[in-house]
């Protein structure tokens, strides 16, 4: 850095492109994205694929970097909603031998050795598939020009990954995820298992997680790997959140805001009743075979929700863990502003956890998806209450802000539901002003046309 803001040019095959490096004093001004991608080919086309926020994005004024949040690209590929099959996909699981292993019985692909054959199919398709996504239009070109930072969800692997009950133990999910995880450093961190701590100063048991600096160290981004280390009863080891609270004991004085990136939220709505009704499915048969007919209630491997339920902090199997960070937050932000960032669930909310011991508040900034269809108005209300019903634990509430104006998505019903959950695509810029350390906050919120450029809704978070 120096002390006017630097444009570095470079080629690659005559091809030039360039970037901005904010001066010494100057505000990084960045934007933060997720879900990058579609499962549902009806709204890929109605949407007109991922281009046209980024387009928006790359219009929103200069930009000095980008963190992907999640989903940079859908491994798993995309269902053709005219098929009458679930098993007709446009990704990792139309390839022949996944085919064949998904139909059949459950003893049997729990056993199904992961042969040389099924390598390099997996191997040969998920190459094709970052290249594929990599080079989309307006999305390479934002790529081309912003640096980046990348923590991965279950996607960039395949849905639900490290959170079903039985599979994560079969031969082939077990052959699958070093695989996803060698692309996943490669493509997005341009480094390997061996390199990744050298090359990007990652860190963790068995995952990869970072802590960076931006504007002169007056923020930190803690990025906690939440996929490598998973399973059904855990999202991160706790070898990895002490390393990753020792290496705040390091924190420079200059720092206000430490901002805490997980790709699932974790002031989020409670989904208890939903996962409440797929356990009485698999006690009773008779249940099972109701909830089978209705459309979209199972995928291939089980209820087509409960691997997104088990991903989420609230979950019973995760709260121990939850409660564990969620009051190390707190103990961080009674010195400086802690803030958690997430995406995944294609709404965009804020979410309040609220300290009744101290009075401290937290947010949980959650942003909707910037390629991924939301969901309906229908499941925007459905939040709204369930948020009502929620409480953390005896010392800690969770609620969902009233921030933004009643916005409706255009595929949804013709009235909105909520002012608190909003089921449209976005993304956000992030700039922290430098006289006041307050972090402003701009959601780009799409309109019902999305070409026209999106609907800007502005948040403030103030230092300690």
């Amino acid at each position: 850095q120096n002390e006017t803001e630097q444009q570095v040019l470079y080629t690659v095959d005559k091809t030039a492109f360039g970037f901005l490096v904010p001066a010494l004093g100057q505000s990084t001004r960045w934007a933060y994205w997720s879900c990058n991608g579609y499962q549902s080919l009806a709204a890929k086309k109605k949407l007109g694929g991922i281009q046209p926020m980024w387009r928006h994005l790359q219009n929103t004024g200069d930009l000095h970097m980008m963190y992907g949040g999640g989903d940079q690209l859908y491994m798993d590929g995309i269902v053709d909603d005219n098929k009458t099959s679930n098993l007709i996909h446009e990704g990792l699981f139309s390839l022949p031998l996944l085919q064949e292993w998904m139909v059949k019985p459950d003893r049997e692909r729990m056993e199904q050795e992961f042969t040389p054959d099924f390598h390099e199919q997996v191997y040969e398709f998920a190459v094709r598939h970052y290249i594929d996504q990599f080079i989309e239009p307006e999305f390479c070109t934002a790529l081309a020009t912003l640096p980046c930072i990348m923590s991965w969800d279950d996607h960039d692997a395949w849905d639900g990954y490290g959170s079903y009950k039985h599979l994560n133990h079969c031969k082939i999910f077990k052959g699958m995820s070093p695989i996803m995880q060698e692309l996943y450093l490669l493509f997005q961190h341009h480094t390997t298992a061996e390199r990744a701590a050298a090359d990007c100063d990652m860190f963790g048991h068995k995952g990869f997680s970072t802590l960076h600096y931006i504007d002169d160290g007056a923020t930190a981004l803690l990025s906690f790997d939440t996929r490598s280390e998973r399973d059904a009863h855990q999202i991160v080891n706790k070898k990895t959140y002490a390393m990753g609270w020792e290496r705040l004991k390091e924190i420079p004085d200059q720092t206000k805001h430490i901002l805490l990136m997980v790709p699932v939220p974790i002031a989020y709505p409670d989904m208890f009743l939903v996962d409440t009704v797929f356990a009485v499915g698999d006690r009773l048969e008779f249940v099972d075979k109701i909830l089978n007919k209705i459309p979209g209630v199972k995928n291939e491997f089980d209820y087509e929700l409960r691997d997104d339920f088990l991903d989420h902090w609230n979950h019973h199997n995760h709260e121990v863990e939850r409660n564990s960070l969620i009051d190390k937050a707190f103990t961080l932000d009674s010195t400086r502003r802690v803030t958690i960032i997430s995406g995944d669930v294609h709404h965009m909310a804020v979410g309040k956890l609220q300290s009744k011991s101290t009075g401290q508040v937290i947010y949980n900034i959650i942003c909707s998806a910037i390629g991924n269809i939301p969901p309906s108005g229908v499941e925007a209300k459905f939040l709204k209450t369930m948020s009502f019903l929620h409480k953390v634990n005896n010392d800690v509430s969770m609620s969902l802000q009233t921030k933004f104006d009643r916005l409706q998505y255009p595929f949804g019903e013709k009235h909105t539901y909520s002012n608190q959950v909003i089921n449209r695509r976005n993304f956000s810029v992030w700039e922290q002003d430098r006289t006041t350390n307050n972090f402003n906050i701009l959601f780009y919120t799409e309109r019902q046309n999305h070409k026209e450029f999106p609907q800007i809704i502005r948040m403030t978070i103030e230092p300690r």
